[in-house]
């Protein structure tokens, strides 16, 4: 059986499994902190026609419509993810390494934790770079190890798992160990793939021995909220610290 087909039963069963990702995977502060940010990104460029990119059930696409008259198209493998999605934008299922759309439709192009899954992220940058108007914009987040990961694994020269090790590719640091790869290693496919990189944030800085306390914070009231999203944003904008975040936000323009 081809791997693509592999890869969509696997996502089919952990989509069956695991239930709507609104429900539950986005209601935690890391989630939840990067799916805002990632819908910032999308609203500053005002497109007319959007892709995301992995889209699974169709969450971000969601959130981006409550805010701007835009044209959501979700591309994803999962058909029991898109069966969710199709009310929350048009949700198509399909290989990213081959999309169903015409070239240079689509102002901006959105693969959230999606690289990290796929075998050959050039593949799928390319393509994206392909259905991309000239002057639109890519948005990816990555997985990148946290400051406790990093500090373990580079310092220690301890083992340290993948979020996710079932469907998890790989995944990047600032350094690299282990199994993990250098973030400057994406930073070339990228600019390999025809982009040139316009900016870099980083997204939750919060190790991960004390998610549960954020989590209490940020389920608590506006008030906190608040609070742990401006400290999240300031230490997501230092160029010393962008890389030590729980996921790393790049923006790029194709050239």
């Amino acid at each position: 059986m081809p791997d693509i087909l592999l890869q969509k039963r696997l996502y089919d069963e952990l989509a069956a499994a695991d239930g709507d990702a609104a429900d539950g995977y986005y209601r935690h502060a890391g989630p939840g902190f990067r799916l805002r940010r990632v819908a910032e990104a999308v609203d500053r460029h005002r497109p007319q026609v959007l892709l995301d990119a992995g889209c699974g059930d169709g969450v971000l696409m969601a959130e981006i419509e409550r805010s701007s008259a835009v044209l959501c198209i979700g591309v994803d493998l999962s058909e029991v993810s898109l069966a969710r999605a199709k009310g929350r934008g048009l949700a198509v299922c399909g290989d990213l390494a081959h999309l169903p759309l015409k070239a240079g439709t689509v102002d901006v192009a959105v693969a959230a934790e999606v690289l990290e899954h796929v075998d050959s992220p050039d593949e799928v940058l390319a393509e994206l770079r392909l259905v991309l108007k000239p002057s639109g914009r890519l948005i990816a987040t990555v997985p990148v190890a946290d400051w406790f990961k990093l500090i373990k694994g580079a310092l220690l020269r301890a083992p340290v798992k993948y979020l996710d090790q079932l469907t998890h590719r790989r995944e990047w640091s600032a350094v690299g160990f282990g199994a993990y790869t250098d973030i400057r290693e994406l930073f070339s496919i990228i600019a390999t793939t025809g982009y040139s990189i316009r900016l870099l944030r980083g997204i939750f800085y919060y190790g991960w021995r004390m998610e549960r306390s954020v989590d209490d914070w940020y389920l608590a009231g506006r008030r906190r909220c608040r609070t742990l999203w401006r400290l999240d944003s300031l230490l997501g904008r230092l160029p010393l610290v962008r890389c030590l975040g729980k996921y790393l936000l790049i923006e790029a323009a194709p050239r």
